[in-house]
């Protein structure tokens, strides 16, 4: 079992390494890899209970190629000499097997040590805040502090009760600093940190070229890790008349000329089309509140990626282990909604085999329109009529994959890949309208509004049967992710106030406009996934029909959320694309192989690592080397 942090970590490789490892801190592993031992030199979660990680050189194959050629001596040399005048920045993956916890390194980044690194040197992870980052403007940022509402989220951070953030840093547009503070106390809400100032006073001040930000270490402009002798410095000014207390129409303290410092950007992306204005933010952030108090436990993440699905996606399917709490989280979700919502959930069944297992049909006999008991249709007669368009009705298909979905959904899949406004469903014959004695209550066609959301949920066992590619080309399949379980201690059960979110206000959440939002680089990266599908197999491939589904999800993409155009591309190469990789070793070896040498990568790794400025793609990278794992071992993957 193994569970990843985004949290970072300032680590190094040095002498008192070599006491941290029984084994020695560099070594040949018994796979013929090499390994070695680093200490944390950065403040860690009280969690992790440990200073010593482990890393791979794999990990670091951006940075080292192992030559595996030489002798094992010789390769512990290499490496030594190349990581000694190194920090690592990275994450961390728990594993736990037989008994034993490992902290594994991942997400590795390699800095050069700075010229007054010293041995004994530690380091404390301070939040950064921009407008670059987070989108508030410098004035927008201090009401917001002022008014103890979320600021922003920095997911690469210990957000726990107890890592209350006693300084935090604003980055103005010519890369200066601002220190603001001190804080007591916070909480960590779907709109990020709402930090509470010590004495309800907050102060602040601006730094004039301090002497040492030259040795300090940046982490993608979210966290900047400050040598521990400055940080104490930094609070102490707080306690002297260098720190003013922060008001709106006040300018910054500082009145010497700021260090100019260039800063290279993490990744060139574009800015998303983005929807709405604060009230998607208000419900997003309510959705996290009545998760919680449900005692479910999702990334923010999770939970955007989920709304954005059900707002743009035709048929929204959440994948995973039993007892994961899908079907709740549909519950959370309708709840989240208000009084103004319907939600009818359709278990389905073994049995089922075709269309009138689900809709219903013409009994000739009787000359009556007999529906399903599933409920389906009456739901969709109500949501059609007049006075029920401002309810939003959510349709759930339970463990939708117990049957055989192509069969008993066809007609259903059909109709929704139509535009909104020509999603008619067919019950029966119009010929048959004025013969059958129900025709009144079940009209021939019913219309399927927008006010109408789609969602299945499926558990991927044996007792279950596998998506045809026809579903998954209409389909956002959501693999999703069970927090660690210490993190259920933050859960919070007590009742979130109801809210309404009327069918108009959910509506303008919502784009359906035609033209392509996607940007030349983003077409051309999902050309060259198609390309490389193509020439494995002709079987797969990133149909248009996959393309324009993408880009309505990027242009659903809500403004001032935290969800970033990188993290939505990484999610849907997942959910659109990946979903179709099954087969045989021999047809998708040359697809998805993982190696150590990068010239021996797959092809689609190789489009990854091309198109690395739109997204690092983590989820991407772990699915492919999940599959390529799963083909080494059975000979094919499903």
């Amino acid at each position: 079992m193994a569970y990843t942090s985004n949290v970072d970590i300032l680590g190094v490789f040095d002498e008192l390494s070599y006491a941290l490892s029984p084994r020695g801190s560099v070594f040949v592993n018994q796979v013929d890899e090499l390994q070695f031992t680093i200490r944390a030199i950065s403040d860690t979660p009280e969690t992790y209970n440990t200073k010593q990680f482990t890393v791979f050189a794999d990990r670091i194959n951006k940075y080292f190629i192992d030559d595996k050629s030489l002798p094992p001596a010789d390769r512990c040399k290499r490496i030594e000499e190349f990581i000694r005048d190194k920090v690592l920045i990275f994450n961390v993956e728990i594993q736990r097997s037989r008994g034993q916890t490992y902290h594994v390194a991942t997400n590795v980044r390699l800095q050069s040590k700075s010229e007054g690194f010293r041995p004994n040197s530690t380091f404390i992870p301070v939040p950064v805040f921009s407008t670059e980052k987070h989108g508030h403007s410098y004035e927008t940022f201090q009401r917001l502090l002022l008014e103890r509402k979320p600021i922003g989220r920095i997911d690469n951070i210990a957000t726990g009760k107890d890592d209350t953030p006693q300084l935090i840093f604003w980055s103005h547009d010519d890369r200066t600093l601002e220190v603001f503070g001190e804080f007591a106390g916070h909480l960590y809400v779907y709109g990020g940190y709402q930090l509470e100032a010590e004495n309800d006073t907050l102060k602040h001040y601006r730094l004039t070229n301090p002497d040492w930000l030259d040795d300090a270490y940046d982490a993608g402009g979210t966290v900047l890790f400050v040598p521990r002798e400055a940080y104490l410095q930094l609070v102490h000014t707080f306690k002297s008349e260098m720190a003013v207390k922060v008001t709106l129409d006040e300018s910054t303290s500082s009145v010497e000329p700021p260090r100019q410092t260039q800063v290279e950007p993490e990744m060139e992306t574009s800015e998303p089309t983005r929807t709405s204005d604060g009230k998607e933010v208000e419900f997003l952030h309510h959705f996290e509140e009545v998760t919680r108090s449900m005692g479910l436990q999702y990334s923010p993440e999770d939970l955007c990626n989920f709304h954005v699905s059900m707002k743009s996606s035709t048929l929204t399917i959440l994948a995973g282990l039993s007892g994961t709490g899908k079907s709740k989280l549909v519950q959370a979700y309708a709840k989240t909604l208000g009084r103004r919502h319907e939600l009818v959930f359709i278990p389905v069944r073994p049995s089922w085999n075709d269309d009138s297992d689900l809709l219903g049909y013409a009994d000739l006999m009787h000359m009556i329109y007999r529906p399903s008991d599933s409920g389906l249709i009456n739901a969709l007669v109500q949501a059609a009529r007049p006075e029920n368009q401002e309810k939003i009705y959510i349709i759930c298909f339970d463990e939708m994959n117990l049957a055989r979905v192509e069969h008993y959904f066809s007609q259903l899949l059909s109709v929704l890949e139509k535009e909104p406004g020509e999603r008619r469903l067919q019950l029966y014959n119009r010929d048959l309208e004025n013969r059958l004695y129900n025709a009144a209550q079940y009209p021939p066609e019913i219309e399927i509004g927008d006010n109408v959301l789609f969602v299945g949920t499926v558990n991927l066992d044996e007792s279950t049967y596998h998506f045809s590619d026809k579903v998954l080309d209409r389909a956002n399949v959501i693999q999703l992710d069970v927090l660690p379980f210490p993190q259920m201690c933050n859960l919070d059960p007590k009742p979130v106030p109801e809210l309404d979110w009327p069918g108009e206000l959910y509506g303008g959440f919502r784009r359906f406009d035609e033209k392509v939002s996607l940007t030349n680089d983003e077409l051309e990266f999902l050309w060259a996934l198609h390309d490389a599908m193509q020439k494995a197999t002709k079987r797969i491939g990133v149909g248009p029909r996959t393309v324009r589904q993408i880009d309505l999800y990027m242009k659903n993409i809500p403004a001032g959320s935290s969800f970033t155009r990188s993290d939505a591309l990484d999610r849907l190469v997942c959910q659109r694309v990946l979903t179709k990789l099954r087969g045989p070793e021999e047809l998708l070896s040359d697809l998805i192989r993982h190696d150590q040498l990068p010239e021996k990568q797959g092809g689609l790794l190789h489009v990854v690592d091309r198109y690395a400025h739109l997204s690092r793609f983590p989820r991407t990278r772990k699915v492919l080397e999940a599959k390529w794992r799963e083909v080494k071992a059975n000979g094919y993957t499903i």
